[in-house]
């Protein structure tokens, strides 16, 4: 069914601070870190911009991959910042990644397999997954 927005209603918000009797917002437990903090306005669910950015994150890998944002950085710890092939700490395809690494899985079974550099999560897909792709490639490479 078609909406038609009635031209007679007003589009200002009525959710600002000086339309409520006591000035401002009630104090709120943050949605990410669970810290009390003073909301801009009813929607406002995040004490800050790193607490945002780490629950989008979180929800990002919980859809994606089925894993927490917690799991991705016990990953990182327990692979000491480096990636899981070459060693090397990558570096940010993008200024607004979390991370210079890239969570890669199988893309048969959805498996989260570790944290990669770019160019190692790169090389696994131009290679398909494919073992014998990749001792073939070996091969070239020994000779």
């Amino acid at each position: 069914m078609l909406r038609i927005r009635d031209p007679n209603k007003s589009r200002t918000m009525t959710a600002a601070p000086s339309k409520y009797p006591q000035g401002k917002f009630r104090d709120k437990g943050c949605g990410w870190c669970g810290c009390s903090f003073s909301p801009m306005g009813p929607s406002h669910k995040y004490c800050g911009e790193e607490c945002k950015s780490s629950a989008n994150s979180d929800k990002y890998y919980r859809k994606q991959y089925g894993i927490s944002l917690h799991r991705v950085e016990e990953l990182y710890k327990f692979q000491g910042g480096k990636c899981a092939i070459c060693e090397g700490t990558g570096f940010k395809m993008r200024e607004d990644l979390r991370s210079n690494l890239h969570l890669d899985h199988c893309h048969i079974t959805g498996e989260v397999r570790g944290l990669l550099c770019p160019n190692c999560n790169r090389a696994l897909g131009l290679l398909g997954d494919s073992i014998d792709n990749m001792r073939r490639a070996i091969e070239y490479v020994s000779k």
